[in-house]
Formats: structure tokens, sequence, C-alpha cells
């Protein structure tokens, strides 16, 4: 904004000198309201920076609240800065060719993860050639290239995918810059950021601690924030190691917030007192507000809280306040080409004075920028005056809203763009304006939270979507249980509650087989077993069918299970094992393989074989699948390591190209290495990349776990903090006993030599919970050995593997309404 840097010498150099003695990485989390000056400061300690460092500047969107923003957006953003910079277009600006994507893909990536990207590259190809010959032709260029070591990654792709997959390897990229020497990295609206890319920002700043690079943050605050959610933030980004600093940005003095626009606007000398004066009273230190000020030419009429950038937008044409209003529709920021294509489709006069349109708000006004062929506001205090001067006059807004739909509609049915962005504009228009529209896009808001959005994001578009029923429930009431199956799925376990009480209150029905499902289902996550219980009892005699009688009782096995009621458990196993009647139902395949459960270790592998059989037989390939992976699982405890992996890849076959379930066979995969000896880098890797893949707390606790293992064995050890950070935040979310006892046991190895104290306690708790965990209650002497534990106690921690039987049922059509 301004050309040249006034005030703010005091705070420059106080962050400066934090920056230089420290020895380690380092983050300053800028905050103020506002306009009050941040941007300003990050440029202003990037010019006077040791010449040690390189500087970036990450832009994001110019939002001071928004949570639009896809998983991982924040992440790709600064690969993308890095990116560029270190592999410029013209390869005679290449001053740093050991630093490029290319070297590092070919000479730094674990072999691992090329494979994956050759593997994923091929199935590419194969899925785009419909021609026979032509697809030989490809795949023998592909593997002449790989073989003469030609470029055969697909490197463009890096820069605009999100796939988890790919902002993995970014993420790797940019640990290897990061690994390279000094950087400064300055990323704006922090208060935005994405669930993901906050992980890997930790991560990034754990695995480089030593080689001091500086984070600057900048976090606006919105009027009725404090630094509650700075500080929690802060405490996070301790955990890496890291020296963490939050600096509380105060308003400019009013001499300096003048000079600072004179140096912008140089005739402006003459209105030097009714400047301060409007600072003083009405700005409340934004410098913002003084530019459009200035622009407004100094109003005659001294409204009470008066706001020119409110002037300035009353002043535009109508056109110009169309564009505003898509911009404010479109998150802040859209491209150009999306802009003329919405313009095409419009019918109204606006489709002729786009360049009109674009010289009054750019140049006259200057609203908004165009920087790399995107316009956006050019400060996300426009964006709240957009929004505040749109609720007196709606009208634009709706007229965007019409256009933009309609402009995404079309780009939909074609599917010629990427489709999770495209879905993820519209479910956020339809939230606003109609949300009843959610309605035949909610099958696709699953496959969104693997893609773009996180958990909580997608239940708020359910969630608007369920509001808008209103007596219409009945019409929904199947669709409503798939949510429920959902929220579930993603950890939403009280979202699930909340729509399982409105089937209840607000529908007309009669609580059938499905109802009690749910019901069961929702309070066994809960930890509430005796509701589990006393439900599935008083509907055994009311079931209608076998399959419905025998699902009560898989309730009941697993919910007897987790509250330690294994005599009750092994009555019901015994009339189920004896009643040959039930051999023939659908259900009866999950019975064989909850084996693990209601059997020892080494006789419970024949009944989980059975159920491969079964599933077999009746087509359920998935499901056969899924008692593969509980096969391997129990293979494994036994010491057959050999057979856990063949299982384990006859599972990986099965499923095909659905990644599902691939997060599982990466964990277990993980584990099978570990009790095999081999804690490695490898291992770590498939550890990762399958958190990538989980929303569910106790599957990212059995991840964490995991990692913790490779921790205390040497792999990432400066993760210690972080991981114990991570793995006693999930311990509170997550109920199950038997995980307390085996993480907790885990992290009393891990920092038993650093902090003995802090050890011990964990150390008291795995004690109180050992009941839950029959190996480690052994390893502790409170139980007798058994044939199991023998191969397990031979490692000093506890592997966590993750199965596949919990809560896992095949609906009945004729009972799916």
């Amino acid at each position: 904004m301004y050309s040249e840097f006034v005030d703010r010498e005091i705070e420059t150099n106080n962050i400066l000198k934090i920056i230089n003695e420290c020895k380690l990485n380092t983050a300053i989390i800028t905050t103020s309201r506002t306009g009050i000056g941040k941007s300003v400061l990050s440029k202003k300690i990037m010019k006077n920076i040791s010449d040690d460092f390189i500087c970036f500047c990450i832009d994001t969107k110019p939002s001071n609240n928004n949570v639009n923003s896809f998983e991982g957006e924040y992440i790709r953003l600064l690969f993308n800065s890095l990116y560029e910079f270190y592999n410029p277009t013209d390869k005679k600006d290449m001053n740093f060719p050991k630093m490029s994507f290319k070297y590092f893909i070919n000479h730094h990536c674990k072999k691992s993860t090329k494979k994956d990207i050759r593997n994923q590259q091929l199935n590419e190809i194969i899925a785009s050639c419909t021609n026979k010959i032509g697809l030989v032709f490809v795949i023998i260029c592909f593997f002449i290239k790989r073989m003469f070591g030609l470029d055969y990654y697909d490197f463009k792709k890096y820069t605009t995918d999100n796939t988890t997959q790919i902002l993995s390897i970014c993420s790797k990229y940019i640990e290897f810059i990061l690994k390279s020497g000094c950087h400064f990295l300055c990323i704006d609206n922090f208060q935005n950021i994405d669930n993901l890319s906050f992980r890997y920002i930790q991560e990034l700043m754990c695995n480089t601690l030593l080689k001091k690079n500086v984070f600057l943050f900048e976090y606006t605050l919105t009027e009725a924030e404090n630094l509650e959610r700075v500080i929690k933030i802060r405490d996070s980004l301790s955990c890496t190691g890291s020296n963490i600093v939050i600096y509380k940005l105060e308003n400019m003095s009013p001499e300096y917030a003048y000079k600072a626009i004179y140096t912008r606007y140089p005739t402006i000398s003459t209105m030097k007192e009714e400047i301060i004066e409007y600072y003083k009273y009405n700005a409340c230190g934004n410098i913002r507000k003084i530019e459009d000020y200035v622009l407004c030419n100094v109003s005659d009429d001294k409204k009470t809280n008066f706001d020119p950038a409110i002037e300035n937008i009353s002043t535009l044409s109508n056109e110009s306040k169309l564009l505003l209003s898509i911009l404010s529709l479109h998150n802040g920021q859209i491209s150009i080409d999306t802009i003329y294509n919405i313009f095409e489709l419009s019918r109204d006069k606006f489709s002729h004075d786009i360049e009109y349109c674009l010289n009054e708000t750019c140049k006259k006004y200057k609203m908004i920028i165009i920087k790399n062929n995107y316009l956006e506001f050019k400060h996300a205090s426009i964006l709240d005056a957009w929004k505040s001067y749109s609720i007196n006059y709606p009208m634009h807004s709706y007229i965007a809203y019409r256009n933009l739909e309609s402009y995404y509609s079309e780009v939909l049915k074609s599917k010629t763009k990427d489709m999770s962005f495209v879905l993820q504009i519209l479910l956020e228009l339809y939230l606003e304006f109609e949300p009843i529209k959610i309605y035949p896009l909610v099958s696709d808001i699953k496959s969104l939270v693997y893609s773009t959005i996180s958990p909580q994001k997608a239940w708020t578009f359910m969630h608007g979507f369920i509001n808008t029923l209103g007596n219409k429930i009945n019409m929904f009431v199947s669709l409503l249980y798939q949510m429920i199956d959902w929220c579930c799925d993603f950890d939403l376990i009280y979202e699930a509650k909340y729509i399982l009480d409105m089937i209840e209150r607000d529908s007309e029905f009669e609580k059938n087989m499905r109802y009690n499902f749910c019901l069961c289902k929702i309070n066994y996550l809960l930890g509430n077993y005796d509701v589990v219980i006393s439900t599935a009892i008083n509907n055994l005699e009311k079931a209608i069918s076998e399959e419905e009688f025998l699902y009560y009782n898989l309730f009941l096995i697993i919910a007897y299970r987790s509250s330690n009621q294994y005599s009750k458990m092994q009555d019901i196993v015994d009339i189920l094992s004896k009643d040959k009647k039930y051999n023939n139902c659908v259900v009866y395949g999950f019975f064989l393989r909850l084996a693990e459960v209601y059997r020892n270790k080494e006789s419970s592998i024949k009944s989980i074989e059975d159920s491969i059989a079964f599933f077999e037989k009746n087509k359920l390939n998935y499901q056969m699948a899924k008692s593969y992976i509980s096969l391997s699982y129990i293979y494994a405890l036994n010491g057959k390591l050999d057979k856990a992996t063949e299982s384990i890849m006859q599972a990986k076959k099965v499923f095909g190209n659905d990644c599902t379930y691939s997060y599982m066979i990466k964990v277990n995969k993980a584990c099978i290495m570990m009790l095999e000896g081999c804690v490695n880098s490898t291992v770590f890797n498939l550890l990762d990349s399958a958190e990538n893949l989980v929303e569910n707390d106790f599957n990212r606790l059995a991840i964490i776990n995991n990692k913790i293992i490779c921790c205390i064995e040497g792999i990432n050890s400066q993760q210690r903090s972080y991981l114990t950070h991570r793995a006693s935040e999930l311990l509170m979310r997550v109920n199950d006993k038997h995980m307390h006892a085996i993480v907790n046991y885990n992290l009393y190895l891990l920092n038993r030599e650093h902090e003995p104290d802090k050890a011990q306690k964990y150390y008291k708790t795995a004690e109180s919970n050992h009941e839950h965990c029959k190996t480690l209650s052994i390893r502790l002497g409170k139980s007798k050995p058994d044939a199991t534990s023998t191969f397990l106690l031979s490692k000093p921690w506890h592997v966590c593997f993750l199965s596949c039987w919990e809560m896992d049922y095949i609906i009945p059509q004729s009972e799916s309404k």
C-alpha cells in the first residue's frame, strides 16, 4: 500500500531482536484488528532482516473470518511460493539447481514415495487411454524415459492438485527446502488456516527445529475476539520445540498515520487536520479507513459512525456493485477467466461493462486488485465493508448468487474442472441462499471430506439443509439415517445424536431396526455401554428376523467386551455358535469376524478365515477384504508376520482402486514392519500417509501411538514433545480404555529419560487401565502369561493395529427406510 515505511521502528527492532537471539526455529504471531498495519510491519521486518535469510511472503485470500479454505490450502500456497522461486521458468535464472523440485524427487524422495508417484501416473495413463495400441506406446515411452533417467514425472500437477498424496509430497519438499538454510516465511490471515495445513506446519517446524527458520504469522482479531484462540495456537506450536511469541500490535500514532497516507497521496497536505481528527475519532486505528476517507475527498456531511469504505461503495455503478458481490460470494478471490464466463451467461447490462467495472473498482477506488490472473479484494476490510453494505442492499447479492449458481451448475454438469472445488462453491452458495438445494449434493459431501473440507465444515452444510426441512422431515428420514452413519465415520458423534434426537422428536416414525442400530452405534461411540446393552436386550424379543436378532447380539458382544463383562459375552457366543439356524444369515459373516473379540488370539484365526470364505460365497467382496484385514491383525499378534503381510496384500488386491480403507492397510503394514524389527523412516512415512486419510479420533490416536514407537526407537526423535502433546489431546476425546492403557504406557517409555516425573504419571494411568489390555496386564505382572503374549512381550512397546469389526453392518433393503 505504501511507497515507504513509517513508524513501527520499536516493533520492528523488538521482533528483529527476537529473531537474532534465537538458535532454533521461531514463530512470531502478530495480532491486531483489521487495518492496523500487520502487513506493513511484516514488509519492514523483511526489508531489515539479515541477508542470511531467504524471504517469502505467502498471500492468502483477503478475509478476516473466512471458514471456506479447503483442507491443505495454506500448505499449497506455501509450496507454490517456494516452487516458483527454486524452479524458475527460465532455466537461466536457476540459482539453486540442487534445490529444484526435480532434483528433490530424483535424489531425496524415499523409494516408497517414488513408487507411489510412478504407480499413480501409470494408473492415470491407463485411465486416460482408450486405444490399446496408443496405450502400449505411451507405457513403453514411460518406461524408456524412466530407464534413461529422463523426466517422466508430471511436475505441473504438484502446483495445482490437492489430493492428500500430492500435498504430502509438497510438504516433504518444503521440509527439504527449510532444512537447507535460513528462511523467513510470512503468512497472512493465519486466523483462517485449515486443520491439515496447521498440522503440516507443526511438523515442518518440528522436523527443521535446528535450522533457525522464522515463521511470521499475521492474525487478524475480530471486534469481539480476545487472544484466547491465539494462545491456544501458540501452545500447539510450542510443542514443536520452537520459540513461539505473540506480538500484539497497537494503533499507530496519529502523526505517523497521517505520514503513512501522505507518502501515498502527497496532494493531501491541506487536509492534515481533518485526516488526523478522523483517525482519532472514527478510524479506530485502521489505516485503510484513512485512505478510503481521502478517496471520499473528505465528506462535508459529518455523519455519526461514518464509514468511508461504505461511502465509496455507495458511489459505484450497479455493475461494479455486482462485481463486488460476486467476489464476496466467491470467498474474496476469483479468476478473471471465470468472471468473463459468468458475464457471458448473464443477461443483464453487466456483461457489457466489465472493462468499466474493473477500471472503477481497481483504479478509481482501489477496492480490488488483479494478481496472477485473479481478481481479489485489496484488503479484507473492504470485504467487511461490502458485507455491511449488502445487509441494507441485498439485491446485488441475490443477483450475484443467481449468476454464480448458474455458472457452476453448468460446470458441474460438464465435469471439466475440479469437481471438489465446484461442489464446495455451490454448497457455500446454497447454505446462504437456498439450503434445500443442498439435498441433491448430500451424497457428495462425504467425498469432499477426504479432499477439500474438514468434517466440521461438512456438518455445517448438512446442518444447513436439515434446518430447512421443517414439517417435511418424514420425507427425508432415510437420508438422515445415512447422515448419522457419516457423522459417526467422521467422529461427529454429538452431531449424529442431534440428528437422531430430531428424528425422534419431529418425525412420525416407529422405532424400527434402523433407528435402534443408530441409537446403539452412537451410544457405543460415546462410551454409554449400558444404553447399548439395554436397547439391544429390550429389542431382542421384538426382532422380526433372524438377521435383526443376530445384529442385536453382536451389539451386546462388543458392549459386554468394552465394559469387561466377559462371562455375559461368552454366554451369547456359546448360544450363537451352537444354533445352526443363523449360519445362512448375511450377518453371520460379521459374527465369525468378531472372533478376535470373543476368542483368544490363536483360536480366532480359523473363525476369521471362515468369515472370508462366507463373504466370498455370498459375493460380498468388500466385507471379504475387511475380514482379510482382521485376519492380518490376528496373524501378526501371534507372530506369524509373513502370513500377516500376505493377508494385508490380499485385502489391498480385493479393494483395488477403492481407497476407503487404504489407511488401515498402511497402518497395519507399518505395525507388521515394526514387529519384524524394521522401525525406520519407511514405517513413519506409511503412518504419515495414513494420517492424512483419517478423520476419526480413535484412528488418529492409533497412528500417533505408532509414531510414538518410531520416536522411542530413534526415528524423528525431535517430535517427542509434539507427539506427546497430540496423543494427550486425542486421549481426552477417545473413550476406549484399551487405547488409554496402550498409549499411556508408550508415552511413559517415550518420556522416562527426558521427563521422569511426567513419565511416571503416564505409567500410573496405564496401570489403572491394565485390565482393558491383557498384554499390558501381563507385562505389569497383573495377569498370567498366555501363548499370544509371549511374542508381543518380546517388544518393549505396544503397537496399535486397526481392525474392521466395530459397528459394521449391512442394512437389509426392507429395513432401510
